[in-house]
């Protein structure tokens, strides 16, 4: 797919469409940093403003575990370094963790999370080829009942690793998502995390701020507006995407 650089000016919103199986339950992800949800089972879909797919479909193991796959452009394979576009790359992705308050009263759900690239593209040049791999440990803790709304917070680091060419290294990440008390079915987003492009088959991690709102317009379907900004191709080259997630009662 052709580079293509998008200006925030000429984009109006973007709009996710998202599905929950209880009127309380929240997707298990802000824009891209994933809540530490151990046992998840979804399919989400959609489209950004330059016309890139994404997919992400995950099967719950029992009430601790989730394996799933990832087709999207925070793990994306660009032509240069100052492309404001790519291509989605193919990752598959394993969650292991506890819920919250399994290891007592008021304690946070915490997972361990593997996303590893499976995209053909990087095995072609052989050694430069290494495919990329992320493993992250994320806490999420939510509060209910306060004067301002429903919260659900999370917290944790990632560790990449794309040896010979990124050494592994810890960076920090987190998401918030807030419903105001008076709007119970608005949840506003923000999360902090990492992207990866992929230029001349050598993987660069950079950093990714996401933010966005997420309207539930019935008890199994939500619609949200997000953007993602990346700081290896400046403003305008945000994305603005449109995704639909559906989650089985």
């Amino acid at each position: 797919m052709p580079a293509g650089r998008g200006r925030l000016g000429l984009v109006a919103a973007t709009i996710v469409v998202g599905a929950a199986g209880v009127a309380s339950a929240q997707p298990a992800r802000a824009i891209d940093v994933p809540e530490a949800e151990p046992a998840t089972t979804h399919l989400l879909a959609g489209i950004d403003h330059r016309g890139v797919p994404m997919v992400d479909a995950a099967v719950g193991l029992g009430d601790l575990a989730t394996v799933g796959l990832t087709l999207d452009d925070r793990i994306a394979v660009g032509g240069g370094a100052a492309a404001a576009s790519s291509e989605p790359m193919l990752a598959a992705w394993f969650r292991l963790g506890v819920p919250a308050d399994l290891l007592g009263r008021g304690a946070p759900a915490v997972v361990l999370d593997l996303e590893r690239s499976v995209d053909e593209r990087l095995r072609r040049a052989g050694r430069r080829g290494t495919p990329f791999a992320e493993l992250r440990l994320l806490a999420t803790r939510r509060v209910a009942g306060t004067r301002i709304g429903q919260l659900s917070l999370t917290a944790g680091v990632t560790l990449a690793d794309a040896a010979p060419h990124l050494a592994p290294s810890l960076r920090p990440a987190a998401a918030l998502g807030w419903t105001p008390r008076r709007y119970p079915r608005t949840t506003l987003l923000a999360d902090v995390g990492w992207a990866v492009r992929v230029v001349d088959e050598v993987p660069a991690v950079a950093g990714a701020i996401g933010w966005g709102v997420r309207y539930q317009v019935a008890r199994t379907f939500h619609i949200d507006l997000a953007v993602r900004h990346r700081a290896d191709v400046g403003l305008e080259g945000s994305t603005v995407m449109v995704r639909g997630l559906i989650t089985p009662p």
